[in-house]
């Protein structure tokens, strides 16, 4: 069994992000949209000439809001690049991903905890 060269691997993936592009786009839109959303309504009432927000309540929520919906949008693209046969939408993505939440939350601790 010999490997794939990378030419072959470059158009087997442009296939697969042509095929999925809708669903790819809308699984990774949800967390850039919160994360967005959050940026605009922290940065609304700050100066401009502070280069960084103060840690308030709202920030440590905003933060961990967004780790963990960027978590979800990780497993649901995993999820979905790993099942392809069956289409889906990005809510059936991250429905699918919420089971796999904890084990990956347990890894990516573990990960940083060796690191």
């Amino acid at each position: 069994m010999s490997l794939k060269g990378p030419i072959a691997l470059i158009k087997e993936s442009s296939i697969f992000y042509r095929k999925h592009l809708q669903l790819l786009i809308g699984i990774a839109l949800i967390p850039t949209v919160i994360d967005v959303s959050f940026a605009l309504a922290l940065s609304a009432g700050t100066n401009a000439l502070t280069s960084s927000l103060p840690l308030t309540p709202m920030n440590l929520l905003a933060s961990l809001v967004s780790f963990f919906v960027s978590m979800l949008a990780t497993i649901a693209l995993i999820l979905t690049i790993n099942n392809t046969e069956k289409e889906h939408s990005p809510k059936v993505a991250y429905e699918s991903a919420k089971s796999h939440f904890l084990k990956y939350l347990m890894l990516v601790i573990v990960s940083g905890v060796m690191v």
